[in-house]
């Protein structure tokens, strides 16, 4: 009974309980999704960090900054987290010229000093030294080291490209024709010995450019330790590598280079390859694909799925792909999605095939390999206009972009992509990630073999020789029973076979002689290296290069010595079946296998499908907001693989610990934020860090010289009473006219800038419209520029923002009466004071860069330039005062006396700062002071002040060339800056000014301090020297353009050269 009334409580708490323990069993569960949702966001935004960190170093890397070399020179550049891609395969090429006999441009590898670990267990290197005059190629495995000279004499100061490739211990070099990608040299070379691996790590290995720093132990065997040239273009993997991306203090003496110029094979077009985890994206300026689409395209690849381009905004889209192998169009224009796919499934095949598509508004029409298969029909729904951004993307899309379908990054090559009648550069990238130029699909080296009934067969693959010679790597995450992996035969028989067991053990078989290898770990997912070479003497097998074995031959060998070549069959074999996971980089008596020209069966010619362990780092997060394409970051992590840490017990390793995030130098972050944010009102247009270079170097730059432009007499189409405008800009000044159209009385069609905002003005004669916009574009980058007019109507598109006008309100007529020419980046001087009436203060002159100029549509040709350069030209003439500060010397006793006179033009990139100084007691001193421009004289009756105070905050630094010229004629002082002279009578003490001291200009010596000077800031920009009033047999001499400033002294960060563009 009492067992019963206990049972009976319980089961009343029980149920008083029951409610509360579900109650908190659903909190629980709430909570537990709250988490989940919270560690998937996290998740999302790491993903997103990631790949704005990728698009940025992608868009680094592709700043085809040339470096100059002098003797102790040297680059210590940051080797990326897949260095041990490098392993098994290596590919190495740089642009380069020299006029010496000897030096060393590149050395990759350790360092004597650091070898002996397991993560470093031998001095392994690749190098490129010219000896002789001849270029010379080194790579040692840690045994006998393969070296290749190559007979082409270089040192002729020409460009050229040296491409090494390595595939186990096969070297092949090439070396181009000058100035040309034409081949003019390879050569190939074996390395000897048993070793088939180049062991590199992050954290020890060494990539140095350009020279070897001093402190560097790398081996005996290379004499040579600099380099005195040019560099260019370094790719590793066909993977540009910056030349900007020293690790500290591991960049020493290095210059920038006069870029090479542009070689291209007319034979060859360009032709882009993505590995399946990126995108690219472009912002075509006159596509408009609303109505009408008609995109084409040429596509190669293994993939059975991936995204080929994808364009559209909100629930509108229209989307290619690959889907099981067949070629697949989506397209929704707001009421339904229609679906049009091909009949045949094998367009993965390896091969180039061509789709063309066609949209009038609801009917689209798709064709694949000209007519070979075509697919029309139309879209459902009422809508036949398309909402799209501004971009298209090709090979896959960000992950921050939301959109309707699904989404599979392509791995493949794309080439030949049109859109209309128009080729899309695809180098002209607006953002991109995982994206090299070139198809190396064209050879398979990495391969899946998907079941133990998997084939690959090679007949005849190498000549015969009775010693056989294999490396490959094989990863595999389980071996459950013995499999092959191949087996190599003679015209009859076999004479080599490998399999490997469930306990890792690797077994060769040659005839009745046996060799075995325990590789215990192999099934982790990760690379493993083998080198097994057989002779009539012996059987060796190495792995890792860490473990081997060697076994002598106690049997004849089966092969038979009348065969002629031998064949290679991967696989099953046999009742044995085959192993399962990845192989790849096979080369066979060294040459290399390409398994897209093998018979195959159950293989996947798609890369490895198992998880990439050398694409695995550990980072820190940062959470953010997912990027878009207008998104630029620069982060100091990779874009690597999520991996997991644990804390576990601390253990000694020979390991290394994990190297460290890479960082940007800090000029290189300066660069960035020049180059991608807007420079605020008031500021210098120009940065303080100039640039040497810079990407995208196409059109014509103005404003070098004076009333530079260019005048087209006759234009493709009326401008009367409407017309489209399309353009790119990257202005260097906040001010000036970038393209004019008028009858020099009222009537005009124009676009202007005024601090930094594009200004669209247009006048039929019934009064001016002007459309403004409300955002700067003085940040470094290219804008792309749409004004448009019909009738009364009139936008103005700036990037991606849109601004309108209905015109005048008294407008009756929608004529614009214009007399020739036509007037781009500049007018002459007899109409600047029209330009000023347009807009006040406006500059008659652009400063910058203009490409791609269209009128509706249609580019505009034969023009007349007057005083225009290439925006390749880098550099213009003139004298460079650095931020660093620095000074010239014109004369060390100059005499100012009654008369003097000086005329310069400067474009400074400071508002403070020493222009020139002459005199102790009595002096003459011009500077900037907070913008301003102030002229200091003192002829014995005390400092007289003579101010040029500026309209706007920077008009003295907006980017434009400014003229000054100073004139002292007895007590008479005249200052005229840009045309407006300031005037000053001097006090009567005397009328001359005594000095018999150095005339400074761009700033002082360290310790000297000229009365009359109020800054103590060297002068920053650039300066041109017109003319001296020079004393000589109490003569007054002007030399009109005709300054040496050769036989100027300069100290500190000054530069003659001239002046940079940017």
């Amino acid at each position: 009974m009492e067992g019963i009334r206990l049972a009976r409580r319980n089961s009343v708490q029980l149920q008083k309980l029951a409610p509360v323990v579900v109650s908190k069993f659903e909190e629980l569960k709430k909570l537990s999704a709250v988490r989940t949702g919270k560690v998937d966001s996290i998740k999302d935004k790491v993903l997103n960090v990631r790949e704005m960190i990728a698009v940025a170093r992608t868009a680094a890397n592709k700043i085809k900054l040339g470096a100059h070399f002098q003797k102790g020179s040297s680059l210590d550049l940051n080797i990326g987290q897949r260095v041990t891609r490098s392993a098994a395969h290596a590919d190495i090429s740089f642009y380069f010229r020299t006029e010496e006999e000897h030096g060393i441009p590149l050395f990759f590898g350790n360092e004597e000093t650091a070898v002996g670990s397991r993560a470093v267990p031998t001095a392994d290197y690749v190098a490129a030294e010219i000896e002789y005059g001849r270029p010379k190629v080194t790579v040692d495995l840690g045994d006998a080291p393969a070296v290749v000279k190559l007979d082409t004499p270089v040192n002729d100061g020409l460009w050229r490209r040296l491409n090494i490739e390595r595939i186990g211990k096969t070297v092949n070099v090439t070396l181009t024709k000058p100035n040309s990608v034409e081949t003019a040299e390879t050569k190939s070379s074996v390395a000897g010995g048993n070793k088939s691996v180049l062991n590199l790590n992050q954290q020890i290995s060494k990539l140095f450019v350009g020279g070897i720093p001093t402190t560097a132990r790398i081996t005996k065997a290379l004499y040579n330790r600099d380099f005195v040239g040019d560099i260019e273009l370094l790719k590793l993997h066909g993977e540009p590598i910056g030349l900007w991306n020293a690790r500290e203090k591991g960049n020493v003496n290095v210059s920038g280079a006069q870029k090479k110029p542009k070689m291209t094979d007319n034979a060859d077009e360009l032709v882009i390859s993505l590995d399946g985890e990126g995108y690219t994206s472009y912002k075509p300026s006159h596509w408009n694909p609303r109505k009408a689409t008609k995109i084409s395209l040429s596509f190669l690849t293994f993939s059975p799925h991936g995204t080929l381009f994808f364009v559209g905004k909100d629930r509108d889209f229209m989307s290619l792909e690959l889907s099981e192998g067949n070629v697949k169009l989506s397209v929704d224009l707001g009421s339904g999605v229609e679906q049009w796919i091909t009949d045949s499934s094998s367009y993965n095949d390896g091969k180039w095939h061509t789709v063309s598509i066609v949209r009038e508004e609801k009917h689209v029409k798709m064709m694949i390999d000209g007519e070979t298969e075509v697919h029309e029909g139309d879209v459902p729904g009422k809508d036949s206009e398309m909402s799209v951004t501004e971009f298209l993307y090709i090979g896959g899309t960000p992950s921050g972009l939301s959109v309707r379908t699904t989404i599979v990054p392509l791995r493949g090559c794309i080439k030949s992509v049109k859109l209309g009648s128009d080729d899309v550069d695809l180098e002209a990238t607006h953002a991109s990630k995982g994206v090299r130029t070139g198809c190396p699909l064209h050879t398979v080296r990495t391969v899946s073999f998907l079941s133990d009934r998997t084939t690959a067969g090679f007949n005849n693959a190498t000549e015969f020789s009775e010693d056989v010679s294999v490396t490959f790597k094989f990863k595999t995450k389980a071996i459950r029973q013995t499999s092959s992996l191949f087996t190599v035969n003679d015209d009859e028989d076999s004479v080599l076979s490998v399999t490997i067991n469930e306990e890792g053990i690797l077994t060769v078989t040659s005839g009745e002689d046996v060799a075995t290898l325990e590789l215990a770990a192999s099934p982790d997912e990760k690379w493993h290296y083998v080198s097994i070479r057989k002779t009539k003497q012996i059987i060796r097998i190495d792995a890792d290069d860490s473990f081997s074995n060697e076994v002598t031959r106690k049997h004849a060998d089966d092969s038979n010595p009348d065969a002629s070549f031998l064949s290679a069959f991967f696989g099953k074999s046999g009742e044995t079946p085959s192993f399962v996971g990845c192989i790849g980089d096979v080369t066979l008596n060294g040459k290399l296998l390409d398994f897209s020209r093998s018979d195959i069966k159950e293989i996947s010619l798609n890369g490895c499908s198992l998880s990439d362990d050398e694409n695995v780092s550990t980072t820190s997060t940062t959470t953010t907001a997912a990027p878009t394409d207008a998104d630029v970051a620069v982060l100091p992590n990779d874009d690597e693989e999520e991996e997991t840490t644990t804390t576990t017990p601390a253990t000694t390793t020979e390991e290394p610990t994990e190297a460290p995030a890479e960082f940007l130098p800090d000029w290189f972050f300066s660069f960035l934020s020049f180059k991608f944010q807007v420079r605020p009102d008031g500021h210098c247009s120009l940065p303080q860090d100039a640039m040497i270079q810079f990407e995208d170097a196409e059109g014509f730059n103005f404003g070098t010289q004076q009333h530079s432009r260019i005048e087209y007499d006759v234009l493709p189409e009326a401008i009367d009473k409407s017309g489209e405008f399309t353009f790119k800009i990257r202005s260097t000044a906040d001010n000036g006219i970038v393209f004019i159209a008028t009858n020099k009385r009222t009537d005009h069609i124009a676009v202007i800038l005024e601090h930094g905002r594009v200004i669209f003005t247009y006048d039929t004669g019934s009064g001016q419209v002007v459309i403004k916009s409300d955002k700067s574009i003085i940040d470094g980058r290219w804008h792309s520029i749409k004004v448009s007019r019909r009738g009364k109507s009139a936008h103005l598109i700036v990037d991606d923002d849109s601004y309108e006008s209905e015109g005048a309100s008294n407008q009756n007529e929608d004529l614009i009466e214009t007399q020739p020419p036509f007037f781009v980046g500049g007018v002459p001087s007899d109409l600047a004071g029209f330009v000023r009436t347009l807009v006040p203060g406006v500059r008659s002159q652009f400063s910058g860069c203009i490409k791609d100029f269209r009128l509706n549509g249609k580019s505009l040709n034969n023009g007349k330039e007057f005083g225009t350069e290439q925006c390749s030209q880098f550099s213009e003439p003139g004298m460079y005062f650095g931020k660093d500060g620095g000074y010239a010397i014109v004369q060390k006793d100059y005499e100012v006396g009654a008369s003097f006179g000086v005329e310069v033009e400067i474009r400074p990139r400071m508002k403070d700062g020493v222009l020139f100084s002459v005199g102790v007691l009595e002096y003459i001193t011009v500077e900037f002071v907070n913008g301003s421009i102030k002229t200091t004289v003192e002829s014995g009756s005390g400092g007289e002040d003579l101010w040029h105070h500026p309209a706007t905050d920077n008009e003295y630094c907006d980017g434009q060339w400014q003229a000054f010229k100073i004139s002292k004629k007895r007590n008479l002082l005249t200052v005229t800056v840009n045309g407006k002279a300031h005037i000053k009578i001097l006090k009567k003490a005397k009328t001359d000014v005594l000095t018999k001291d150095p005339l400074y200009f761009g700033g002082l010596p360290e310790g000297v301090t000229n009365k009359g000077i109020t800054t103590n800031k060297p002068f920053v920009g650039c300066i041109r020297f017109i003319s001296f009033g020079l004393k000589k047999e109490r003569k007054m001499i002007r030399r009109k353009k005709q300054v040496d400033t050769e036989v100027f002294d300069v100290y500190g960060d000054v530069s003659r050269d001239g002046c940079p563009a940017i």
